[in-house]
């Protein structure tokens, strides 16, 4: 495989944002961020999987499975954090209660859900691949 050294750099300053922001952020800072990617990253794959074709839809399409569950999980811990009355959100004190109680489980979860899109993206472009080749 050949990589262009544009591509090199934009995959280490990639991986530099995701070691920051796991690993030396603020947890309000962070829990923010993921809560904030945790929406987007669903809807800029749905956007691709409308407005692209071939390799790229099929790479869309399974990332959406892990990123609708790290969206579908997130607001199930709202709801579960409301309905248990641990925090106030509007408040500054208890937006940082919630972010310090579920940082380091949150920033693990979110990790190992951000991986998974890229895998099983390219697991359904393999299955793509095979079912266009006939084998």
């Amino acid at each position: 495989m050949r990589f262009s050294l544009r591509s090199v750099f934009a995959v280490s300053v990639l991986l530099a944002f995701v070691c920051t922001l796991l690993f030396s952020t603020p947890s309000a800072f962070t829990v923010s961020l993921i809560l904030f990617l945790s929406i987007a990253v669903p809807a800029a794959l749905s956007a691709g999987t409308i407005y692209t074709r071939g390799y790229s839809r099929a790479f869309c399409i399974g990332g959406l499975f892990p990123s609708g569950i790290l969206f579908f999980t997130t607001g199930q811990l709202f709801i579960n954090w409301f309905a248990r009355g641990k925090g106030f959100y509007l408040s500054v004190p208890g937006w940082l209660h919630f972010c310090e109680t579920i940082e380091t489980s949150y920033r693990v979860y979110a990790a190992v859900s951000w991986a998974m899109i890229p895998i099983v993206g390219i697991v359904v472009i393999a299955v793509r691949y095979f079912a266009l080749k006939g084998g």
